[in-house]
């Protein structure tokens, strides 16, 4: 077999061609077109500081976010307010369809007519803003960050019945290092589901715990690889072989929740998501938070920065603005 085993050490299946490095001087060291796809040991925290928890975030839920990577705390918002939320969102999807944003819009692949993504709605609408600069998920973060926060990005999300395309799996800070120089993994997303989040439409999958690894890749990133990336990536995304190693150590688990409910989860983490072949659609919201000590520097592969909508240059904490 192609993944013949080599040995086994703390669990791990070895795979022929994966490569572990226990050395953290190049720690975050990608997409330099020369050096082996290597795996290596985290060496920042995934909880920045103490677990003591506040009023949104139990200590409970801190420790396993910080072995996880992940959270999710289920119906946080009630029926009126995901009534509201959907509403905006399918507003702004309806608008962005018709031509109304000059950019930050993601079309599925191959149409111009079906919107997979809407950039930045925190700049178009302050009633979806205001559900993020609110304490039940703001505070989360903050908790977990150990900072004020701003709002890297954010966007709608949607997997329509039959037809919405999945996302192969990645480490978002991988991307974000690279393309938009963030220099730590001290970031997470934020996902409020405008929909049931369920195993057969296209929910989030996880691998928990591969936070702590940063899985590093060999392709240089192309100019203006967002243009494509968005929809489908292409540099940045880890071999099959460490995929599999990595799953064989920390298996996948599917984020399902209800309406209402928020997912949070670590820059880091493996992630991805299946295609939504089901006939029930999935309609999320993204915020991702940046510590506001986390400022981008410029981009550690070596090329300009992404757009402002898709990597957000103001790190006023949010809360902050006038």
């Amino acid at each position: 077999s192609k993944l013949t085993e080599m040995n086994v050490q703390r669990g791990v299946r070895r795979i022929v061609g994966v490569r572990w490095c226990c050395s953290q001087s190049y720690a975050y060291s990608t997409r330099d077109g020369v050096t082996p796809p290597t795996i290596t040991s985290r060496p920042d925290p995934v909880v920045w500081g103490s677990k003591k928890g506040n009023c949104y975030i139990s200590s409970k839920q801190l420790v396993e976010y910080e072995k996880n990577g992940y959270i999710i705390i289920p119906s946080i918002f009630n029926s009126e307010e995901i009534a509201t939320m959907r509403a905006q969102a399918d507003d702004l999807s309806r608008a962005a369809q018709n031509g109304a944003f000059p950019e930050g819009i993601i079309w599925e692949l191959g149409t111009t007519n079906t919107v997979r993504s809407v950039f930045d709605f925190c700049k178009h609408n302050s009633i979806l803003r205001s559900f993020y600069t609110d304490p039940r998920t703001r505070c989360v973060a903050e908790a977990i960050l150990a900072s004020k926060v701003y709002f890297h990005h954010t966007r709608i999300n949607t997997q329509p019945p039959f037809k919405g395309s999945g996302f192969m799996w990645h480490s978002d800070f991988e991307t974000w290092h690279s393309e938009d120089g963030l220099p730590k993994p001290r970031a997470l997303s934020c996902i409020i589901c405008l929909e049931d989040n369920l195993h057969c439409n296209g929910s989030l999958m996880v691998m928990p715990g591969s936070q702590q690894h940063f899985i590093s890749t060999t392709m240089k990133t192309p100019e203006k690889h967002w243009e494509v990336s968005l929809a489908e990536q292409q540099a940045g995304i880890p071999s099959k072989d460490m995929l599999t190693t990595m799953a064989n150590r920390y298996g996948v688990h599917v984020c399902t929740a209800p309406a209402g409910s928020a997912i949070f989860f670590d820059c880091n983490l493996l992630h991805g998501s299946a295609s939504n072949i089901s006939p029930f659609g999935r309609c999320n919201l993204f915020a991702v938070y940046n510590s506001a000590e986390n400022a981008p520097v410029a981009p550690f592969g070596g090329l300009p920065p992404r757009p402002n909508w898709l990597a957000n240059q103001d790190t006023t904490p949010c809360g902050a603005e006038k």
